[in-house]
């Protein structure tokens, strides 16, 4: 494969994971009161043991890619914002710019971002049908509650 295709394949796979982790809102770059971090460990909610521990990790130890909130925690189930969204679309855009312009993309890196891409759609399908199921809820309950939908 030519260095140009292994480019656009990374291209992709970080683009792509970018937007499925913001999708699921578990980056999040804090507009106010936000904590430059060197290490995982330095957030005080996140454990080894989270599903998402070595996408944090990755992304801090090797892309400087997250800000922890200034009282150094993670807030996984907290929806992210516009501007934190905004914020996190533009960081990852540089970083693809940057790793473009780089002759060699770390194969290991590579090799995570696959997993974790893999990870990350079972998990929004697993959401996805969460949603369909509350949804269905939701209209019987209308129904029973105003009768037919006009």
């Amino acid at each position: 494969m030519s260095k140009s295709q292994w480019k656009a394949i990374a291209l992709s796979l970080l683009f792509s994971l970018s937007l499925t982790l913001l999708s699921l809102g578990f980056l999040v770059f804090p507009q106010k009161s936000s904590a430059q971090i060197t290490s995982v460990s330095e957030i005080s909610d996140v454990a080894p043991e989270a599903w998402y521990f070595q996408a944090l990790q990755s992304l801090v130890e090797n892309y400087g890619l997250f800000q922890a909130y200034s009282d150094r925690t993670f807030r996984a189930n907290q929806p992210s914002t516009r501007a934190e969204v905004a914020t996190l679309i533009a960081g990852a855009m540089d970083l693809i710019s940057s790793l473009a312009t780089h002759s060699s993309f770390p194969g290991e890196d590579l090799d995570l971002m696959r997993h974790l891409q893999a990870e990350l759609a079972a998990e929004i399908n697993t959401l996805r049908l969460r949603q369909e199921a509350a949804e269905s809820e939701l209209i019987e309950l209308e129904h029973e509650l105003f009768g037919q939908p006009w």
